[in-house]
């Protein structure tokens, strides 16, 4: 009795591991964020806003927002830019005219 139940547990784990399957998130490090200029400091708050939005994605939870050691992070930012550029804003539904593009580093 034993041995048929213990026979049934591990045919129930084999199936239930091989029905996880992981996702690929497409585009996981492109962020775009909506700027009204393309000035240094709407650059610096496009990167820090596109940054925190990819921790976000990547731990699946806004409390990585408050590590120390993340927010010790923000004051550069932009070394974790692999891309940024601009482009026109096309969406009728945004007051911004730019929308600023940054593709994040992913290592």
């Amino acid at each position: 009795m034993f041995k048929i139940a213990l026979y049934t547990l591990v045919a129930l784990l084999l199936l239930l591991s091989t029905a996880v399957r992981a996702v690929e998130v497409k585009d996981l490090y492109l962020v775009k964020w909506p700027v009204a200029e393309q000035s240094k400091s709407a650059r610096w708050k496009a990167a820090l806003a596109g940054f925190k939005e990819v921790l976000v994605r990547k731990s699946g939870s806004e409390d990585i927002l408050r590590n120390e050691l993340v927010q010790q992070s923000y004051s550069k930012v932009t070394s974790y830019l692999q891309k940024f550029e601009y482009t026109r804003n096309d969406d009728p539904n945004q007051s911004m005219p730019i929308v600023s593009r940054s593709i994040l580093n992913q290592d």
